[in-house]
């Protein structure tokens, strides 16, 4: 899925110009690199919470403005990695790439929350296409329903919004 990701962000980079210069083809091929990397990287549940977003601003850099907001108490909750903050990961990768690929989003906003000690709120704005009634639920609707206790989509004036409710793993 990322390698698809990257191939769909490298042809919108070069339909977006004119004409493909050297210096845009550089871009492309470093951008095919970095996708590279991220695949080759071996996923871990412990990854630390301050290098998600790097990562995935990292990947959608000059093609969607990416913007996060994190409250402190849920920062403190995923500083450690481990499931939860896997989850949380995974799902905001979801939301930009089907803003971008399926609303045609050129800026995404997450926040992310405590909706109580034991669950964690996701919430997502972008400026893509609204979101249609007979939209087909796909493999990222399949995975939302895996990892969240509900979600949902819904249409605001400044856009399409997702609201989701993650529990917080706990150890046994």
């Amino acid at each position: 899925r990322r390698q698809r990701q990257m191939c769909i962000r490298d042809r919108s980079r070069i339909q977006l110009a004119d004409s493909v210069s050297p210096e845009l083809a550089q871009q492309v091929l470093q951008d095919v690199e970095r996708a590279r990397t991220a695949l080759n990287r071996t996923q871990s549940f412990n990854q630390p919470w301050d290098e998600v977003w790097p990562q995935i601003e990292q990947t959608w850099e000059g093609v969607c403005e990416v913007t996060h907001t994190t409250s402190p108490e849920a920062d403190l909750l995923l500083a450690g990695g481990g499931p939860t903050a896997t989850c949380v990961a995974e799902i905001a990768k979801e939301l930009v790439s089907n803003a971008f690929r399926h609303g045609k989003a050129t800026q995404v906003e997450i926040e992310i929350s405590l909706a109580s000690p034991e669950d964690i709120l996701i919430t997502s704005t972008n400026n893509g296409e609204l979101v249609r009634d007979d939209r087909v639920e796909g493999i990222g609707s399949e995975m939302f329903g895996e990892l969240t206790d509900s979600w949902s989509w819904s249409n605001a004036p400044s856009g399409p919004r997702f609201t989701a409710v993650i529990p917080v793993a706990t150890n046994p």
